[in-house]
């Protein structure tokens, strides 16, 4: 991975909870990956904190590697539960758009995520699935 800048990583962090109350319910797996996640880049706990209760501009990583690191962990955050609903797939795809990434390639890459589910693609096979579309 490359520079993410402290921006770019609250804003990952917010959009990942706003993805886990999509279906209303930010439930204990959902929480523990946000927390794992905030640890692995290197946020606090209290940071943590502030950036669930505060607004927080959204900034997308300027490498599309990147990019798609990002949205591999809003498909392993809304799988973690086992339960996928049609809301938590649309905020995916909104959140993968949001960050610059092609709607369509989403969605088709979307479709095959949730044939494939419970089994998680790594980020290097949702790389090359993205570009093959």
């Amino acid at each position: 991975m490359s520079y993410i800048s402290t921006q770019e990583k609250y804003s990952h962090l917010k959009r990942l909870m706003e993805l886990a109350q999509s279906d209303e319910s930010f439930n204990m797996a959902e929480l523990s990956f946000v927390v794992w996640l905030a640890k692995k880049l290197d946020i606090s706990d209290k940071e943590l904190q502030r950036i669930s209760q505060e607004q927080i501009n959204h900034a997308a990583p300027l490498m599309e590697t990147d990019r798609l690191n990002f949205f591999h962990d809003c498909l392993k955050l809304i799988f973690i539960d086992g339960e996928v609903n049609e809301d938590e797939i649309d905020h995916c795809t909104d959140i993968g758009a949001s960050i610059q990434l092609d709607r369509s390639r989403l969605e088709k890459v979307l479709k095959t995520v949730e044939q494939q589910a419970p089994n998680m693609m790594t980020s290097e096979e949702l790389k090359k699935l993205y570009y093959e579309f």
